[in-house]
């Protein structure tokens, strides 16, 4: 009885196995990517190179995207757009187009492109168009076994003049505003810095790569930047305040560690609990 409900699981699992694999045959580079996943992944390794603050990645991630959507969408109309609204060339190449408004402005942000002479690129940037000026060949040639020449090069114009607008467009939205450097209070109630908080910006992200620059920004998709924005906090003195840090209270510490010759003692305290972990 054990040896049949055994013997019909493993040919369960093989037909399973089976079915899989003749999917993948069925359907052969199924998961392969496309232009527009090549370059997200791009634009996510320069961003990583580059050493970006992820708040800063956001506004990069969504400069490329709409450059690619505007680029593509003048070429096919099928959505309002978001900023170019011009209609793209007849016949022009979808592919050439979205690749090369991503290759713009990613130079812009992380290449050579990204310093205005008579600024020298640094040797980190001269690294960084390579690598994408490699990645435009690449994109490229996997084009030219199905489009003709002149589809691609109208559509690498027209993906170069909507990343022209979408940058232009952007360099005036606040992002640049130099803020007064936020060092904190240590009165009760005020705002105060993260002890060893990593720094939010980097030589190659430029100005505007801090947080203080976000709060100048202008919105993407929403009316104002204070739509969405929570009220103040409770008063100090107020019973809501009371409440929530007596709630906060047993909420639990850090852990302790104790060492030992040949063995270590883990001390948790949660919620006011102790529980002793013997690590061999």
């Amino acid at each position: 009885m054990i040896s049949n409900v055994v013997n019909r699981r493993i040919r369960h699992t093989w037909a399973i196995v089976g079915l899989c694999a003749a999917a993948t045959i069925v359907v052969p580079g199924a998961a392969r990517g496309d232009d527009i996943t090549d370059w997200n992944r791009a634009m996510l390794r320069s961003g990583l190179i580059a050493g970006t603050s992820p708040l800063a990645m956001t506004r990069v991630s969504a400069m490329v995207q709409v450059a690619v959507f505007d680029s593509v969408n003048g070429i096919e109309r099928r959505y309002t757009p978001i900023h170019v609204t011009p209609r793209g060339p007849r016949g022009a190449s979808e592919r050439a187009a979205a690749v090369e408004a991503a290759y713009v402005i990613l130079s812009r942000t992380y290449g050579t492109q990204a310093v205005v002479p008579p600024a020298v690129p640094t040797a980190a940037q001269f690294a960084q168009q390579a690598n994408l000026d490699a990645r435009r060949i690449i994109s490229q040639q996997a084009m030219r076994d199905r489009e003709s020449a002149a589809s691609i090069d109208a559509g690498a114009a027209w993906g170069q003049s909507v990343a022209d607008e979408i940058w232009a467009w952007r360099a005036t939205d606040g992002i640049q505003i130099t803020t007064p450097v936020w060092t904190g209070s240590t009165m009760p109630g005020q705002w105060r810095p993260t002890p060893n908080a990593p720094v939010s910006e980097t030589v190659f992200s430029g100005n505007g790569a801090g947080y203080p620059q976000f709060s100048n920004m202008t919105p993407w998709l929403i009316l104002d930047k204070a739509q969405f924005r929570p009220g103040p906090p409770p008063a100090l003195t107020s019973a809501e305040y009371l409440a929530g840090s007596r709630g906060s209270a047993g909420d639990g510490q850090l852990f302790e560690l104790r060492s030992h010759a040949r063995s270590n003692d883990v001390r948790l305290v949660l919620c006011g609990r102790h529980r002793d972990i013997r690590v061999e």
